[in-house]
């Protein structure tokens, strides 16, 4: 039987400090708008009702030239593409965005994001995948502890998350420390 599947992996780089990296975990937080997201490519049809990370229901429209799912943010976007936040509320297959999503800059709480890679697919045994990385520097002069992380779809038009993952134990990132998010997509037989 094949099975659709996500996976998530931190890495950890501390100035003076070792390195932490606990290989992937299974991610089990897909949500509901990443499925609504599906439909409308697999239908070629509007979706209607699929709720942006505002927290406001949206149509995806199928016949905007630019309405598509897209991870790759470039450097400095925070609002989508890999993500990481602060908040440890439980995850639902109703989230619609992270708790307390971290953003890009060097003040307080905040991290430097990074451009996201996507890629190669990868043809591993009977695993067919796609990594989706992106790494985040600390430079706010204090630590900040990772809670949750999620990726978010860029539509063309709206933001979309589409997967939200709590990390156990959390990851305590100090100041000059650099976070690396590395979500696998892949289909396993």
């Amino acid at each position: 039987m094949t099975s659709f599947k996500a996976a998530y992996k931190l890495e950890l780089r501390s100035p003076g400090r070792t390195f932490r990296n606990r290989g992937f975990r299974p991610s089990h937080s897909f949500v509901q708008q990443f499925i609504q997201l599906l439909r409308a490519q697999f239908n070629q049809a509007d979706e209607a009702n699929v709720r942006d990370i505002l927290n406001t229901l949206r149509t995806v429209d199928w016949d905007a030239a630019l309405q598509r799912i897209a991870f790759n943010a470039g450097a400095g976007v925070w609002v989508w593409g890999p993500q990481i936040g602060t908040d440890d509320t439980a995850e639902a297959v109703d989230d619609h965005a992270l708790g307390v999503p971290i953003e890009h800059g060097a003040g307080a709480g905040e991290m430097d994001f990074a451009a996201t890679v996507i890629n190669a697919i990868a043809v591993v045994g009977n695993d067919v995948r796609c990594d989706i990385t992106r790494t985040f520097t600390n430079n706010s002069g204090n630590t900040i502890t990772v809670k949750e992380v999620g990726l978010t779809s860029y539509s063309g038009v709206y933001n979309f998350l589409c997967i939200r993952d709590l990390p156990s134990p959390t990851y305590e990132v100090p100041n000059g420390g650099v976070l690396t998010l590395t979500y696998r997509i892949y289909t396993t037989n």
